[in-house]
């Protein structure tokens, strides 16, 4: 949610100080996800911990356990950030490549009323357009007709034009042409009440592999596509019969001021131009008093935190903060399987004795000093985070990590928490953390990117937080 409101406030700021977003977007997401750290209810990977460490020990970790040495990760990534910023990568984002790249695929449609109909493509000037090249027609048979300037125009023919996006639109204006995913008899079938929106496909989105023609989601959303695009390269297909792949960009018709539809794909695409209303009212001081009053709550042991974050919501529906229908809305249910999935994974772990085995392993490998046992198995996590979502990383290592520490005497309270810093420096690749996901496409990020800034941040982050576990927690023998 902060990285949708940040990102959109990000975005205005770019446009008035004339700053590519991509020098933005990146800190910005770097910076949520190490303040999430700062609290136990900050990250999912946080809350996994303090979870299986009360099931292992029947105690409850404080909502402010972490918060000293996660204030610190985020003090030091922040000013590591910004001594490097010369190193963010200013790249165009989906919106500015649209307006001036030379390398995208559109698919315009000939209506049975088009007064060029019997005309040449040369005679109607559409064989040679400005910014452009005509790639390929069909006909209404849908087989493909040699490319000659002397092919007659026919009221269905599909005209694929490559090249400068805003150039190639203009021909619909022009030369009476539109982008329709059926035939169109009559230009007064177009519904006028649509707007461009741009959208990428996310790395686990069921489109890849697939293209659009063979899906229902133009049908099933009201969308239509106007054009697709792959960084860098020149597709020689019409949009509908593109193979889609992560990161391609698609430009789609869609009818105005509605987000109906963007909720609904977020398994397949990302629109990057949605901007989320944020309400500001007498409710909002409510509700920041009900989060406030958990947090104290919960950080003076007066309520478990599970007892807290129920009762905050229970206050929120019952002072009218948002209503039933809009909370059960708000549950990302992915996300809460994905944490139950992490619980009886790293239950499974510890119970079948697999963790054990590991740890012994791991003293065995780096001696039994706690400080090199809480550094190598922190380093372990930190790299495997990169690659795996860090809550499923969280769940496989805290049996590790707290078998080791039981191993050698002493308290898995500092081992646990050096943990949560260690899964929680995911900043190396896109897919190691949503947040990083959500600005791969809007920021027009390349994979390097992320391992350019996010390599170093990561070893620094997590030498820092083992650091600082270790000076605000001292390690205590059993």
């Amino acid at each position: 949610m902060l990285t949708v409101l940040f990102g959109n406030v990000l975005k205005q700021w770019s446009k008035k100080l004339h700053i590519s977003p991509s020098k933005l977007y990146l800190p910005m997401v770097y910076a949520v996800q190490m303040g999430g750290v700062c609290t136990i209810i900050g990250t999912s990977t946080n809350i996994v911990v303090a979870d299986l460490y009360q099931n292992a020990t029947g105690k409850t970790m404080n909502m402010f356990s972490i918060f000293v040495p996660g204030a610190l990760c985020l003090l030091v990534g922040v000013v590591f950030i910004i001594a490097i910023r010369r190193w963010l990568p200013e790249r165009q984002s989906p919106e500015q490549a649209f307006e001036t790249a030379t390398d995208y695929t559109v698919e315009l449609l000939v209506p049975s009323d088009n007064p060029n109909i019997c005309k040449t493509l040369g005679e109607a000037g559409l064989f040679h357009v400005k910014g452009g090249n005509l790639i390929a027609i069909r006909h209404f048979d849908h087989d493909p007709s040699y490319l000659s300037e002397d092919e007659f125009l026919m009221g269905g023919d599909r005209l694929v034009y490559a090249g400068q996006i805003d150039e190639i639109l203009e021909l619909k204006e022009t030369h009476n042409l539109v982008v329709s995913d059926h035939h169109i008899r009559s230009m007064n079938e177009i519904n006028k009440n649509y707007e461009l929106r741009v959208a990428f496909v996310n790395f686990y989105s069921k489109l890849i592999g697939k293209t659009i023609g063979d899906s229902t989601i133009e049908r099933d959303n009201n969308l239509i596509l106007v054009a697709v695009a792959r960084r860098g390269k020149r597709i020689e297909a019409a949009p509908r019969e593109v193979e889609l792949e992560a990161g391609d960009t698609l430009l789609f018709e869609c009818p105005r001021n509605t987000n109906t539809y963007v909720e609904h794909l977020k398994s397949m695409l990302q629109f990057t131009d949605f901007q989320e209303v944020f309400k500001i009212g007498p409710k909002t001081i409510v509700s920041s008093l009900i989060m406030t009053a958990m947090m104290i709550l919960t950080a003076t042991n007066v309520v478990t935190l599970l007892q807290g974050t129920v009762m905050a919501a229970l206050a929120m529906l019952l002072f009218r903060c948002c209503t039933i229908n809009q909370a059960m809305d708000s549950v990302s249910w992915r996300a809460l399987m994905s944490l139950a999935g992490s619980i009886v994974l790293g239950s499974a772990i510890a119970k079948t004795g697999i963790a054990q085995k590991i740890a012994f392993g791991v003293i065995s490998l780096v001696g039994t000093h706690p400080i090199m046992i809480m550094l190598g198995v922190c380093l372990a996590a930190m790299l495997i985070t990169q690659l795996v979502e860090n809550v499923a990383v969280t769940a496989m290592f805290f049996p590790i990590m707290y078998q080791a520490a039981m191993q050698v005497g002493y308290d898995p309270m500092p081992f646990l928490l050096a943990l949560m810093i260690a899964a929680n420096a995911s900043y190396s690749t896109p897919i190691a953390a949503s947040p990083n996901m959500l600005v791969y496409g809007p920021g027009g990020y390349r994979f390097t990117d992320y391992m350019r800034i996010g390599i170093p941040l990561t070893i620094i982050v997590t030498i820092t937080g083992v650091a600082a576990v270790i000076l605000t927690y001292p390690l205590v023998k059993l």
